[in-house]
């Protein structure tokens, strides 16, 4: 190869990147939904710690639960619900084990099955971290908007969801 055709082939791979790109506003669209999604999870999750001495990720998973009926979901909807991998929210159930927060019940028609429950420790924590985290969703979110603007951006996310 000589220094011409490297300088081809680059400027070919170039134009190409270029072609492929999403337009500016579409990048800076989806800059700004990850740099806010991130600072919205980092402040709620302080919040939650300091509050209720519950970080966001345990929240959710005592959230789900406190939802389903009977308070109990096998560890495979409780993954699909929390939109992680079920080996990730075995190490959550873990340690909301050890805390007291849940516990695991065998289904007594098939012992292969293992429900998640909410233990009544569990319940409690998630009702009085619940206003904390609701507190802050409307501070750090739902003040920030008018209500006209947060049905937009609603509709635009649903639509968005919609089609994953």
């Amino acid at each position: 190869m000589t220094p011409n055709d490297a300088t081809t082939c680059n400027y070919s791979l170039w134009t190409e990147m270029r072609r492929s790109r999403p337009n500016p506003d579409t990048l800076t669209a989806w800059r700004s939904l990850l740099v806010v999604q991130r600072h919205l999870v980092e402040v709620l999750d302080a919040e939650l710690r300091a509050e209720s001495g519950v970080p966001l990720e345990h929240y959710d998973v005592l959230y789900q639960l406190s939802l389903a009926e009977g308070h109990r979901l096998r560890m495979s909807e409780l993954a699909g619900r929390l939109l992680i991998a079920r080996s990730t929210c075995t190490r959550l159930v873990d340690r909301l084990v050890q805390r007291q927060l849940v516990e695991r019940r065998h289904d007594p028609a098939d012992r292969r099955l293992v429900w998640v429950a909410l233990t009544s420790q569990g319940y409690s924590v998630q009702r009085r971290a619940a206003q904390v985290h609701l507190d802050g969703i409307e501070a750090h979110f739902g003040t920030k908007l008018t209500p006209e603007e947060l049905a937009c951006l609603a509709q635009v996310l649903n639509e968005l969801a919609d089609d994953l």
